[in-house]
């Protein structure tokens, strides 16, 4: 007789986890398995395997779930800060190149992020005062749950009255926002 095999969904999580109500489980599968591509969860018997070890965690041990998730963390925390200061370095490559893109061995990488635009909306209302019309108001400045600007407008504005531009001017204000950098295999 050949061996047989437990049946299994069509992510692959075993029926028997479904069958028996250990939804967790099968979430668990899933997840994990969307996220590395393989099986962590052993079929024989509901486990866990933490990728990092290939350690296997019995999800009914509440201990050592604890322990893993903690290591989990503290590791991933380690890997944030790695990564922040990893992006730190290429932007003074970027920099020193005076690039946003590069290429090496392969791997195209782009650098994002940088600074952002932020209006003052009261200040932009002074524009009405000056004999703007209330249509260009309206494209200048959209309705949302806030206030956002139309640069392109603004810039229209700006570059067609002297008065219009000193007030653009004094409403808008650059704020730094975390770089990151885009990385794409194969340089495409």
């Amino acid at each position: 007789m050949g061996e047989q095999r437990e049946a299994k969904d069509d992510e692959g999580a075993p029926l028997s986890d479904r069958r028996q109500g250990n939804r967790d489980a099968v979430c668990a599968y899933r997840v994990l398995r969307r996220t590395t591509g393989s099986h962590l969860i052993s079929s024989a018997e509901t486990t866990l395997i933490v990728p990092t070890t290939g350690e296997v965690i019995n999800p009914d041990d509440p201990a050592g779930c604890l322990r893993v998730l903690t290591e989990i963390r503290e590791l991933e925390s380690k890997l944030k800060e790695l990564k922040s200061a990893l992006t730190e370095a290429l932007g003074f490559e970027f920099s020193r190149l005076g690039t946003k893109t590069i290429e090496l061995n392969g791997i195209k990488a782009e650098l994002r992020g940088g600074s952002e635009i932020v209006w003052d909306v009261e200040i932009l209302e002074e524009l009405r005062g000056l004999g703007l019309p209330d249509e260009r108001m309206v494209a200048l400045v959209t309705t949302e749950i806030s206030y956002k600007v139309n640069a392109s407008v603004a810039k229209q504005l700006a570059a067609a009255n002297e008065a219009y531009a000193e007030v653009i001017e004094r409403a808008k204000s650059t704020i730094p926002k975390s770089s990151y950098v885009a990385i794409k295999k194969g340089g495409r």
